[in-house]
């Protein structure tokens, strides 16, 4: 999807994020064996619904999540998309991001992988 293009570079280009992940950066699946990470996907469309055609604007929800084996390491991850990602706006990929807007983040563990985890859901607004 062409807004997963666009969370992915915004991310990749920031050096706080890729001096923690790397391009460890994946849509909806961390392949098995990778070290500190962040997986997006997207939750939902809201398009802006018109009267008189097709809409210029959506609204997705999307969420975050980072991983490390260390908790403070995952904090740093989270810390470093929520300031690459919060109030963004600009062409990214040919994707007319119109604004970034930061909503919640939840802690979690996952018992198979020993792996902590952020989960930061944020409102992304696309000009189509």
């Amino acid at each position: 999807m062409i807004l997963g293009n666009a969370i992915y570079n915004i991310l990749k280009d920031d050096s706080g994020v890729s001096a923690l992940v790397g391009t460890n950066i994946y849509p909806v699946i961390i392949p098995q064996g990778i070290g500190d990470s962040i997986k997006y996907h997207i939750i939902s469309d809201q398009p802006h619904d018109t009267k008189t055609g097709v809409s210029d604007f959506d609204k997705y929800r999307v969420r975050i999540s980072s991983y490390s084996k260390r908790s403070d390491t995952v904090d740093s991850i989270d810390e470093a998309v929520r300031e690459a990602l919060d109030r963004f706006n600009g062409t990214v990929q040919s994707v007319n991001v119109d604004s970034i807007q930061y909503l919640t983040t939840e802690d979690g563990f996952d018992e198979d992988s020993q792996y902590f985890e952020k989960i930061s859901d944020y409102y992304i607004i696309i000009k189509t």
